[in-house]
């Protein structure tokens, strides 16, 4: 007991020290963090930008999706070295293309590819996010999403969670848990369980979603998976900037898929 007692007074009397020294290994610690970052970010960049300049010189349809993998190779790349890529973190980036239902291009297949539509049939929407590419193919998909027009009465609770919500509402979205998706008041709960359904199946746990603008326009979205929950970690602070470094590569790649 005594020992006891002693170790918690020399503790509580250590407490600023104890704190301080645990501040300082954090301070160090993102700073080298930091320091390692920066080259990896930088090259990324470069790589992405080499992507745009290898379409410019053959733009081509197959050179336009390759290039577009590039492009999201070195998104996942920058998620990775933002967290100094721990041992097991999984993260995957894809795109997807945003079609007006007037200009859907030939051989899209909307009737096959649509899903999460529920009861309502393709011409009742007026946008739709088709899945086009993946940094990694393992495990990718090739559905296409229904975007609410405004125009529809009632559009708000019938926004699906996710891409389409994003692209609809013009910002960023992230979801910190696919097991805990949040649902707008009124949303219809045989297609939330649906959808619930779709995310308990999969290997992702948490993602985001930024729009793809170039010209003014919105052109898609991007999504970035990850493994674990809260794919831009868990401050707000860092899911402002880890935001802030892909919105460059969502720039270049609105390049590659402008009409």
């Amino acid at each position: 007991m005594d020992y006891l007692v002693y170790g918690f007074n020399y503790y509580g009397s250590n407490t600023d020290k104890v704190l301080a020294q645990a501040k300082q290994a954090e301070a160090e610690f993102y700073q080298a963090l930091n320091e390692a970052f920066l080259p990896a970010y930088v090259k990324q960049m470069a790589a992405a930008i080499a992507a745009i300049g290898g379409y410019n010189n053959a733009p081509r349809e197959d050179i336009r999706r390759l290039m577009a993998q590039r492009i999201l190779e070195c998104i996942r790349a920058v998620v990775l070295n933002s967290y100094g890529a721990p041992e097991g973190l999984v993260i995957n980036a894809n795109y997807m293309v945003a079609y007006h239902r007037d200009r859907l291009p030939e051989g899209f297949n909307i009737e096959k590819r649509l899903r999460f539509n529920g009861a309502k049939r393709a011409s009742d929407f007026e946008y739709f996010l088709a899945l086009e590419g993946y940094a990694d193919e393992e495990g990718s998909e090739n559905f296409v999403l229904p975007v609410e027009s405004h125009d529809a009465p009632g559009w708000e609770k019938r926004l699906l969670p996710g891409a389409p919500q994003a692209f609809s509402q013009g910002g960023p979205v992230v979801i910190d848990n696919t097991a805990k998706v949040p649902f707008p008041q009124g949303f219809d709960h045989v297609l939330q369980s649906e959808i619930n359904q779709y995310f308990s199946t999969k290997a992702f746990k948490s993602f985001a979603v930024l729009n793809v603008i170039y010209g003014g326009a919105r052109l898609g979205v991007i999504n970035v998976e990850s493994n674990r929950q809260s794919v831009f970690g868990t401050s707000m602070e860092k899911k402002e900037e880890v935001k802030s470094m892909i919105k460059p590569f969502c720039l270049l790649m609105g390049f590659l898929i402008k009409p």
